[in-house]
Protein backbone atom coordinates (compact mmCIF):
# COMPACT_ATOMS: atom_id res chain seq x y z
CA UNK A 1 0.00 0.00 0.00
CA UNK A 2 2.78 2.33 0.58
CA UNK A 3 3.70 2.22 -3.14
CA UNK A 4 0.26 3.48 -3.98
CA UNK A 5 -0.39 6.34 -1.78
CA UNK A 6 3.64 7.72 -2.71
CA UNK A 7 2.45 7.76 -6.40
CA UNK A 8 -0.96 9.47 -5.36
CA UNK A 9 1.29 11.82 -3.26
CA UNK A 10 3.39 12.49 -6.22
CA UNK A 11 0.59 13.27 -8.44
CA UNK A 12 -0.40 15.75 -5.71
CA UNK A 13 2.15 17.42 -5.77
CA UNK A 14 1.74 18.08 -9.57
CA UNK A 15 -1.73 19.46 -8.57
CA UNK A 16 -3.57 16.51 -10.53
CA UNK A 17 -6.81 15.16 -8.70
CA UNK A 18 -6.01 11.51 -8.22
CA UNK A 19 -8.94 8.95 -7.46
CA UNK A 20 -7.15 5.51 -5.99
CA UNK A 21 -9.08 2.28 -5.60
CA UNK A 22 -7.85 0.15 -3.37
CA UNK A 23 -8.44 -2.47 -0.33
CA UNK A 24 -6.39 -1.08 2.29
CA UNK A 25 -7.93 -3.08 5.23
CA UNK A 26 -5.60 -1.53 8.16
CA UNK A 27 -6.60 1.53 9.58
CA UNK A 28 -3.11 2.37 10.18
CA UNK A 29 -2.39 2.20 6.01
CA UNK A 30 -4.87 5.00 5.97
CA UNK A 31 -3.50 6.57 8.61
CA UNK A 32 -0.09 7.19 6.68
CA UNK A 33 -1.13 7.37 3.48
CA UNK A 34 -3.33 10.75 5.06
CA UNK A 35 -0.22 11.76 6.62
CA UNK A 36 1.87 11.21 3.30
CA UNK A 37 -0.61 13.14 0.91
CA UNK A 38 -1.70 15.75 3.89
CA UNK A 39 -5.01 15.75 5.55
CA UNK A 40 -6.82 18.71 3.51
CA UNK A 41 -6.04 16.70 0.28
CA UNK A 42 -6.94 13.28 1.52
CA UNK A 43 -10.52 12.30 1.13
CA UNK A 44 -11.31 8.92 2.71
CA UNK A 45 -14.39 6.88 0.77
CA UNK A 46 -15.66 4.06 2.47
CA UNK A 47 -17.43 1.82 -0.44
CA UNK A 48 -19.57 -0.99 1.43
CA UNK A 49 -21.90 -3.11 0.79
CA UNK A 50 -23.54 -5.96 3.31
CA UNK A 51 -21.74 -10.29 2.45
CA UNK A 52 -25.00 -11.07 0.45
CA UNK A 53 -24.61 -8.14 -1.58
CA UNK A 54 -20.84 -8.85 -2.00
CA UNK A 55 -21.30 -12.51 -2.88
CA UNK A 56 -24.21 -11.91 -5.45
CA UNK A 57 -22.44 -9.42 -7.43
CA UNK A 58 -18.57 -11.65 -7.35
CA UNK A 59 -18.34 -13.27 -11.07
CA UNK A 60 -15.10 -14.55 -10.07
CA UNK A 61 -17.18 -16.75 -6.88
CA UNK A 62 -14.34 -15.55 -5.07
CA UNK A 63 -16.46 -15.23 -1.85
CA UNK A 64 -17.65 -18.18 -2.29
CA UNK A 65 -14.26 -19.95 -2.48
CA UNK A 66 -13.30 -17.73 0.52
CA UNK A 67 -16.08 -18.93 2.84
CA UNK A 68 -15.53 -22.34 1.52
CA UNK A 69 -11.90 -22.02 3.00
CA UNK A 70 -10.37 -22.69 -0.71
CA UNK A 71 -8.66 -18.96 -0.66
CA UNK A 72 -6.76 -18.09 2.42
CA UNK A 73 -6.13 -14.53 3.70
CA UNK A 74 -9.24 -13.05 2.01
CA UNK A 75 -10.05 -9.49 3.05
CA UNK A 76 -13.03 -9.34 5.35
CA UNK A 77 -13.66 -13.20 5.31
CA UNK A 78 -10.72 -14.93 6.43
CA UNK A 79 -8.51 -12.02 6.72
CA UNK A 80 -9.16 -8.92 8.91
CA UNK A 81 -10.49 -5.72 7.70
CA UNK A 82 -10.90 -2.80 9.92
CA UNK A 83 -14.00 -0.47 8.65
CA UNK A 84 -12.91 3.22 8.67
CA UNK A 85 -13.93 5.30 11.81
CA UNK A 86 -14.98 8.55 10.53
CA UNK A 87 -14.64 8.78 6.51
CA UNK A 88 -15.29 11.71 4.76
CA UNK A 89 -17.79 9.81 2.63
CA UNK A 90 -19.63 6.64 3.12
CA UNK A 91 -20.84 4.67 0.10
CA UNK A 92 -23.61 2.03 1.00
CA UNK A 93 -23.51 0.50 -2.69
CA UNK A 94 -26.53 -1.36 -1.07
CA UNK A 95 -28.28 2.14 -1.39
CA UNK A 96 -27.24 4.01 -4.01
CA UNK A 97 -26.34 3.21 -7.36
CA UNK A 98 -23.06 3.75 -9.08
CA UNK A 99 -24.15 6.91 -10.59
CA UNK A 100 -25.36 8.59 -7.15
CA UNK A 101 -22.13 7.24 -5.93
CA UNK A 102 -19.82 9.11 -8.87
CA UNK A 103 -21.86 12.10 -8.03
CA UNK A 104 -21.48 11.93 -4.22
CA UNK A 105 -17.55 11.93 -4.56
CA UNK A 106 -17.41 14.67 -7.30
CA UNK A 107 -19.78 16.99 -5.73
CA UNK A 108 -17.60 16.55 -2.13
CA UNK A 109 -14.48 17.05 -4.19
CA UNK A 110 -15.55 19.86 -6.24
CA UNK A 111 -16.75 21.67 -2.88
CA UNK A 112 -13.11 20.64 -1.34
CA UNK A 113 -11.60 22.05 -3.95
CA UNK A 114 -13.67 25.34 -3.90
CA UNK A 115 -12.93 25.91 -0.72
Amino acid sequence: MDYIYEIAALFKDASIVTLVSAISPYMEMRRRARERIGNREFVEVYVTADLQTLIKRDPKGLYRKALAGEITDFTGISAPYEEPVNPEITLDTDKVTIEEGASIVLNYIWKRILI
